[in-house]
């Protein structure tokens, strides 16, 4: 069937390098909230591990979970503030490839963003890298995380999943959950060899297979 809406995984396929250490460190001083390098290393890991215990996420329960794991003295005021600013964890600017090739796809597909994290908060790490003009929806993990099969779903819109397809780097997350609903997906092994027509190493290469 023909293909109408490409689906993007965020973090590690549109844009890497988000900074959250010298962020959260930043943040923690603005609100003059005492911690320790042992307190901020929890916490990062915190970040990492949360998807591994909640199957979507909201405000008091990524608060909760950061401040039990970590020891920070946090609540959800912090948080919301936390994620109001994530504009500032993303990196200065995005590959110039990038850029053209979602240039060139918006032209034909209608273009998603579906990612695990809070879709505002994505939302404005998009805008301030000048890309969130491209996209006509971002999914965000409050409904369902990858690799649940509600999160593509979610993440369809109006179009059936064989109208769609997953662009992302995780190989679980992206892939083999985008295929369990059936919906196809393109693996970006960006650091790897190219094993099957399923992958691509350069996002460039997309302007010719799709």
């Amino acid at each position: 069937m023909e293909k109408k809406r490409i689906i993007f995984d965020l973090n590690g396929t549109l844009f890497e390098g988000l900074d959250y250490e010298s962020r959260l460190r930043f943040l923690l001083n603005c609100w003059g909230i005492e911690y320790s390098d042992e307190e901020i290393k929890r916490c990062l890991s915190a970040m990492i591990h949360y998807e591994e215990h909640y199957d979507h996420y909201t405000i008091d329960d990524y608060t909760e979970y950061l401040r039990s794991i970590s020891g920070l003295k946090i609540d959800n005021n912090f948080i919301k503030y936390f994620l109001s600013r994530a504009d500032i964890l993303a990196p200065e600017r995005i590959e110039g490839d990038i850029v053209d090739v979602l240039e060139y796809l918006s032209k034909r597909y209608d273009l998603a963003v579906l990612t695990n994290y809070f879709a505002y908060a994505q939302a404005a790490q998009m805008d301030h890298l000048g890309i969130v003009h491209y996209f006509s929806e971002i999914c965000g993990g409050e409904k369902a995380i990858k690799p649940n099969k509600e999160a593509f779903l979610a993440a369809c819109g109006a179009y059936k999943p064989e109208e769609c397809i997953m662009i992302g780097d995780d190989p679980k997350k992206d892939i083999e959950g985008a295929r369990m609903v059936p919906m196809d997906a393109i693996y970006y092994n960006r650091k790897g060899n190219i094993n099957s027509s399923e992958e691509i190493n350069d996002i460039k290469h997309l302007k010719y297979i799709l």
